[in-house]
């Protein structure tokens, strides 16, 4: 097939050179005389991706002459005049002109392309379409999991891709490729993976001058494999070899754009294009792209609307040419305008449309593929995928119709959207008011957020519970809730364990194996990897030896959370009811689950062993009381803990006459119950504990008086929000008693305090909670002024900012003061700055352009750290913390001192502290001056009796999709220039040690 299609791309590039050069800059021609309709060449059929030759009509409604050009040139009255239809069958751009009855001239332009070749279609073995909520999704970057095959690390074009850019370590071609997959295949089947995902393998872009294209993302040829994964043949022997293993394959592909070919500043518009050639300060190719300014294949080669007509760019261009998105907030520039600097496809052409069916049809014929991962949906039209995924139209049928007839009756197709707002995800999906297909599945994002931030921060679980429960309503509106990929850790995220406690990492694998849909696992995450795209083999980036051990604790883990989750119909086909979660600070989460009929999941199965199982996960450094009456489990029902759990957590639940289940939750941990009997002997309920105070009032001290009722003699530990591990403990005798208790530490707002009771006679009982509401003020005990137009490094540095003119850098990072404000052991720091910009849509923090880290140092501690963890630098006066925050807009993470070191963040220790910022009454996504504040409660710091003498020390940097933004000596678009990324402190403004005196 490629043979033809070559023939015709190397016409169109010398005739696209050509036409440049000659092309009169003085006017478009076109234009009607006032009054006059233009009638436009009308092409039948309208191109497309074919695998049959096609014959070609051109008409125009104004019966005038048709004069037409295959080779891309523009045409004119001396071009060859359309007199019958004409058969097409290489790759080609016809573009035609019609004469108008007033002499002008109306212009359109189309594209075909073929796949003749029916022998080098897949003839390996096909699999049936599983019922993919039974299986689980391994993803890998092949560029990054294992080099099978040497001879294609280097394309031969002379460029040296396998060397990273100056600041940009992982920006280098590794040598992972589909061969090395392929000889993987049984490690990743031994994990009990039912789905490889690979990134895309279709010929890329190698460099836009700052990173190369080893993703797979910046496509240049839709229809070729890169030379850098493998050949075609080497992908079919990999889906074959997949397929013999009982393993399916999915695909990524991309419709939203090719790479990073052209540089736009400013829309072009109909106007620019009147006035002639465009500025160069408005449109010019990339010069740094490697190897070419244009992609390999048809239409999209044409990518310089220099050569356009004014007819041409209205109304059949193959491109968007906007400039990149600089408001993501803006629904209009996510649907037309360039994500990063990546050339956006016009996909409200229908041309293009029949296009991407065509490419992605292809794949389903040459590589025997069982579904598709769809990248960047969010930045195409949701509409766009009525047709591409699910149309009838016969030679043109979406992708998953094609399957369909292909044999494969379940072609997934699940796309990224990455948002937490639901309804936004959900679009994608179905039509809400026709209730016409989409994409048959979504990547779970809004979930992962919640995960993430909840276990990488500490805080309030609520965030999770109300994911859950939204997961069905119809404001949502999922095609399937049922078919959602679940995932903790992608390509674009810092992994997981880099944030949180390894104990967390593996109750938030836990949790998703435990709910419906499709369970994605991230590959090097069974062997505990923290890098964000590590190769897996030797010599690769961060990795000095092959990590493929099938003994290792993580690889373990995760055989046995696969395997716990296939075991059991229960963790795959439920409904999730939520019976404990927190608001405010982390702690519990908690919810039951009832089992569905896999064969209807409108249907509950009736209450037996095994249909009914429970989740319990606490993410706060403290022991937790889990004291709940609830519905699902009924009296004298027995739970046993299955594993993988956590330690720590009893073997066997059983409800009581009330329906309750007690227990005492470690910290951090996560555990999984199955029922295990019904209607058994409930536990001894004579044994109980009552708390009797009622508070109207509200608490501006230190201490509460709390009043209760035992029923028995011993021990009685008054829990305040849950926090057994820090429960104040008292002596008590049967019948009523009083205890002061020390509020001190807790913080505003509403608080909860229940009683435990440890009777002499090893019985232990459970009262409910009482609420009380605290209001102490914020008192200043500690400010600052910074200069302006510090921001370019330390004493000694002159550091330059990013030269990007999408959401440019521009004060984000200078900070101008700091004001620390006290309440009780709670802290409010608020970061005075001379910009704040929100334009790139964070997620957590909303804040962007800055990472914000905060370190508190305790008074007369010893056991601080003096650097800067991964940033080359050791904080200055001689500032040594116990404590670290680091924040930017998409999470935070919180650190003790413990283990930490220049290479290493330390201990993760919660609650995170959280931000507030108030973009009431600014318009956009700018304001100027910026105020940023942080809340750091006192149980982040470990509950200290005073903040007196505490310090607090600030610097910025910036993180750039979930790691440290680049920096060379060298101006650069996206990186810090003006210093050395390995060995320089990466720090671009900082403030003096502030101390709090009280």
């Amino acid at each position: 097939m490629k043979s033809i299609k070559f023939a015709c791309i190397a016409v169109l590039a010398a005739s696209l050179v050509s036409a440049s050069c000659s092309s009169d800059s003085s006017a478009k021609p076109g234009e009607p005389t006032d009054g006059i309709d233009k009638s436009y060449p009308v092409f039948t059929p309208i191109g497309g991706f074919y695998r049959e030759a096609q014959t070609v009509s051109i008409s125009n409604a104004s019966g005038g002459a048709i004069h037409y050009t295959l080779d891309g040139t523009k045409p004119t009255t001396d071009s060859a005049i359309y007199s019958a239809p004409f058969a097409v069958s290489k790759a080609c751009v016809i573009r035609a002109l019609a004469v108008q009855s007033d002499g002008s001239f109306a212009y359109a332009q189309t594209a075909f392309d073929f796949d003749l070749d029916r022998s080098t279609d897949y003839a390996g073995t096909v699999l049936d379409s599983p019922n993919w909520r039974d299986k689980v999704i391994y993803f890998l970057l092949t560029d990054r999991f294992y080099n099978g095959n040497a001879s294609n690390d280097d394309d031969g074009d002379g460029f040296d891709e396998t060397t990273p850019f100056a600041g940009q370590p992982e920006s280098g071609f590794n040598g992972g490729d589909l061969a090395g997959v392929r000889q993987k295949l049984d490690y990743i089947k031994s994990l009990g993976a039912d789905a490889v995902w690979i990134t895309p393998p279709v010929k890329n872009q190698v460099s836009e001058g700052n990173y190369h294209g080893y993703h797979g993302y910046w496509a240049s040829d839709f229809t070729e494999t890169d030379s850098h994964f493998g050949s075609l043949s080497e992908y079919q022997s990999l889906v074959n070899d997949a397929h013999e293993k009982n393993l399916y394959v999915i695909q990524d592909i991309v419709v939203n754009h090719t790479g990073d070919f052209m540089k736009i500043t400013a829309p072009v518009t109909e106007e620019l294009m009147n006035a002639g050639t465009l500025p160069s300060s408005v449109f010019s190719l990339n010069a740094n792209s490697v190897p070419a300014s244009a992609p390999d294949q048809l239409p999209w080669k044409f990518n310089d609307p220099n050569l356009l007509t004014v007819d041409e760019f209205k109304n059949s261009s193959f491109y968007n040419f906007k400039p990149s998105i600089t408001d993501y907030t803006d629904s209009s520039q996510l649907l037309t305008w360039q994500m990063s600097d990546l050339d956006d496809m016009n996909t409200d052409n229908p041309v293009v449309q029949n296009l991407l069916r065509g490419y992605f049809r292809y794949w389903i014929d040459k590589a025997g593929i069982d579904g598709y991962r769809i990248d960047t949906v969010m930045y195409v039209d949701p509409a766009f995928f009525e047709g591409f995924i699910n149309s009838t139209e016969a030679d043109n049928q979406g992708v998953r119709e094609y399957a369909r007839q292909k044999g494969k009756n379940d072609f997934i197709t699940f796309g990224e959207a990455w948002s937490i707002d639901e309804t936004v995800v959900s679009s994608y999906s179905k039509n809400r008011l026709t209730g016409d297909p989409r994409i048959d599945s979504m990547i779970y994002f809004p979930l992962t957020f919640a995960v993430r931030n909840c276990l990488s921060s500490g805080s309030g679980t609520r965030s999770i519970s109300s994911v859950l429960n939204n997961r069905y309503t119809v404001k949502v509106g999922y095609r399937d809730p049922d078919r959602m990929v679940t995932f903790i850790d992608n390509h674009d995220m810092d992994r997981l364990i880099m944030n949180t406690d390894p104990e967390l990492v593996k109750a938030a694998y836990a949790l998703i194996m435990t709910l419906p849909g499709v369970p994605q696992i991230y590959y090097g995450a069974e062997q505990g990897l923290s890098a964000q795209r590590p190769a897996m083999f030797a010599g690769g980036f961060e990795c000095d030896a092959d990590a493929f051990d099938e003994t290792s604790e993580w690889y373990s883990f995760f055989k046995d959370v696969i395997a716990l989750r296939k075991s059991h119909d229960v963790f795959r086909y439920n409904r999730t009811t939520v019976l404990k979660d927190t608001v405010g600070t982390g702690g519990l989460l908690a919810y039951a689950l009832t089992g569905r009929d896999p064969a209807d999941s409108a249907v509950t199965l009736e209450r037996a062993a095994g249909t009914r199982a429970l989740f319990v996960m606490n993410n706060s450094e403290a022991e937790q009381v889990f004291n709940v009456e609830q519905n699902i489990f009924l009296k004298g029902d027995s739970l046993s803990l299955l594993q993988p759990s956590s330690p720590g957590y009893p073997q066997t639940l059983t409800a009581s006459s009330d329906g309750a289940l007690s227990f005492i939750v470690p910290g951090k941990s996560y555990g999984v119950y199955i029922l295990d009997s019904l209607d058994g002997t409930s536990e001894d309920t004579s044994h109980a504990i009552e708390l009797t105070s009622s508070y109207t009032e509200v608490f501006t001290g230190d201490a509460i008086s709390v009043s209760g009722t035992s029923t028995h003699a011993g021990t009685v530990k008054i829990v305040k929000n849950n926090d057994y591990s820090n429960a104040q403990e008292f002596t008590v005798t049967a019948g009523a008693f009083q205890l002061d208790c020390g509020i001190a530490s807790l913080s505003n707002g509403t608080n909860y305090v229940e009683a435990v009771l440890l009777a002499a006679d090893g019985a232990v009982a459970y009262s409910s909670p009482v609420s009380f509401k605290i209001d102490r003020p914020f008192v200043e005990r500690a400010a600052a002024s910074d200069p302006v137009n510090d921001d370019t490094g330390p004493a000694g540095y002159s550091y330059g900012m990013p030269t990007t003119t999408i959401q440019p850098y521009d004060g984000q990072m200078d900070i101008t003061g700091v004001s620390i404000k006290t309440s009780g052991t709670d802290m409010r720091i608020e970061i005075s700055t001379r910009s704040m910009t929100k334009g790139w849509n964070p997620t957590i923090n909303a804040f962007d352009h800055v990472m914000f880290t905060l370190f508190f140092a305790k008074p007369g501690s010893t056991e601080g750290c003096s650097v800067h963890p991964r940033q080359n630098y050791t904080l200055p006066g001689g500032f040594a913390w116990d404590y670290m925050l680091k924040a930017e807009g998409w999470g935070s993470s919180f650190y003790s001192s413990q283990n930490a070191s220049a290479t290493v963040d330390g201990t993760s220790v919660s609650p995170s502290p959280t931000s507030e910022v108030d973009w009431s009454g600014i318009e956009g996504t700018r304001a100027e001056p910026g105020k940023i504040v942080f809340v750091v409660k006192g149980a982040s710091l470990g509950y200290p009796a005073s903040l007196d003498g505490w310090k607090v020390y600030i610097n910025t940097y910036d993180y750039d999709t979930q790691k440290l933004r680049g920096m060379g000596m060298e101006s650069s678009e996206w990186k810090f220039s003006g210093g050395n990324l390995e060995t320089d402190p990466l720090v671009i403004d900082e403030t003096a040690a502030l101390e709090i005196s009280l």
